[in-house]
C-alpha cells in the first residue's frame, strides 16, 4: 500500500502539531534581528560553552564539527537559539544540518540520517530530532509528493523523473512495481549514483532504473523518447524563470494519455526559517511564489490551445502548488 510511513505518528497525541510562532516565527526573528545588527550574537563564552555541552552529549562528535558549528552559529542566532532548545540533544540534528543544501538532506523527512558518529541508520523515536521529522511542515510535504508521485507511476510503463535526486518515491511510500517498468532518473549532482545510499535502488522488482547526471533542460530537448508519465519534484522552483520553456518540452515528450507532474513551492513560514535559520540556500536560488492566483494563470496560459488538461492542488500545509497537466491526444 502506497501511504506516508509515519501516518500512524502524525494521527498520534505523542507528537503534537507544529506552532508557527514557537517553531518558525521565534527563530526567524532571531536570525533576521541578528543580521540586522538590531541583536547581538552568542558571546564567544556562550559558544563555548554551547560547544562544551554538545561535546559532553556527543563524546564521539569530532573537532572539526565543532568549530563548523561555531562558525555557523556565530552569524546565526536563531541557529544559536534553535541548537540551545533542540538541535544540541539530537543524534541526527548536527548532521542534517551539514548536509543542506545537497539532496541527502531531505532523506530526513523519510525518518533516515547520519548520525553523530557517521553511521546512516533510522532515526528513533526517542530523539529529539524525531518530532521534527514527523511535524516539520516541509518534511511532510516531502512524503505527501512522493506519494503522489508513486500513485502517479503506478502501472506505467516508461516514466522520467527529472531532479530525481535519491527517488523517495520508490524506497520509502510502500512502492512496489507490478508489472515490469522503465525508469530513468536524471539529476545535476554527480555524486548521487557514486553514493552508498544509492545501492539501495539496487534490485528493485520489476524496475529497470537508467540513473543519468545531466540537466534536465538538455535532457528534454536531446530525448527522442515519449513517456507515460514525466515527474519533476521539487525542482521547478530552482528555474522558475524557464517554467514556460520547461512546460512546452515536457508536453511534447509525453504520450497521448500521458501526464507531466511538477511542484512550486510557496513563501510560508516553514520554507522562510529554513532558508534563514538553517541557511538552506541554493544555487541557482529557489523562487517561493506568494501569489498563487497568478502563477495559476501563467501556467493555464501556456497550456492554451494544447491538447492537455491543466490541474492544480496545495498540499495540506501549504508548502507547494503542485500541476499536473495530462495530454489526452
Amino acid at each position: 500500500m502506497i501511504r506516508d510511513p509515519f501516518l500512524a505518528d502524525m494521527n498520534s497525541n505523542s507528537f503534537p502539531p507544529s506552532d508557527k510562532e514557537k517553531h518558525g516565527t521565534k527563530y526567524t526573528m532571531l536570525t533576521l534581528q541578528h543580521k540586522q545588527g538590531k541583536m547581538d550574537g552568542p558571546s564567544e563564552q556562550e559558544l563555548y560553552n554551547l560547544t562544551k555541552l554538545i561535546s559532553e552529549l556527543h563524546p564521539e562528535i569530532q573537532s572539526k564539527t565543532l568549530v563548523k558549528i561555531q562558525e555557523k552559529v556565530r552569524t546565526n542566532l536563531g541557529l544559536y537559539q534553535f541548537f540551545l532548545d533542540y538541535g544540541m540533544y539530537s543524534d541526527f540534528f548536527i548532521p542534517w544540518l551539514l548536509q543542506i543544501p545537497k539532496a541527502l538532506a531531505l532523506e530526513v523527512g523519510f525518518g533516515y540520517g547520519y548520525d553523530i558518529t557517521g553511521k546512516w541508520r533510522k532515526i528513533p523515536k526517542e530523539d529529539a530530532f524525531y518530532w521534527w521529522v514527523v511535524r516539520e511542515g516541509m518534511f511532510i510535504y516531502l512524503r505527501e509528493r512522493a506519494v503522489r508521485a508513486a500513485s502517479l507511476i503506478e502501472g506505467k510503463k516508461d516514466i522520467l523523473f527529472l531532479g530525481a535526486g535519491y527517488l523517495p518515491e520508490l524506497r520509502y511510500v510502500g512502492y512496489q512495481a507490478k508489472n515490469l517498468q522503465r525508469i530513468v532518473a536524471v539529476d545535476s549532482d554527480a555524486d548521487i549514483p557514486k553514493s552508498e545510499l544509492f545501492k539501495s535502488l539496487d534490485g528493485l522488482k520489476n524496475i529497470r532504473l537508467e540513473y543519468h547526471t545531466g540537466n534536465l533542460i538538455s535532457t528534454l530537448k536531446d530525448n527522442i523518447e515519449l513517456f507515460d508519465v514525466i515527474v519533476m519534484n521539487g525542482v521547478m522552483s530552482y528555474c522558475y524563470d524557464k517554467i514556460l520553456d520547461i512546460i512546452w518540452l515536457a508536453i511534447a515528450k509525453i504520450k497521448p494519455g500521458g501526464t507531466f507532474l511538477f511542484d512550486l513551492q510557496l513563501k510560508e513560514w516553514n520554507i522562510v526559517r529554513d532558508a534563514l535559520v538553517f541557511d538552506w540556500k541554493t544555487d541557482p536560488p529557489m523562487t517561493l511564489i506568494d501569489d498563487t492566483e497568478k502563477v495559476i494563470n501563467m501556467v493555464e496560459s501556456r497550456c492554451r490551445n494544447l491538447p492537455v488538461q491543466v490541474s492544480h492542488s496545495v498540499d495540506s500545509n501549504h508548502q507547494s502548488i503542485t500541476f499536473t497537466i495530462t495530454r489526452f491526444r
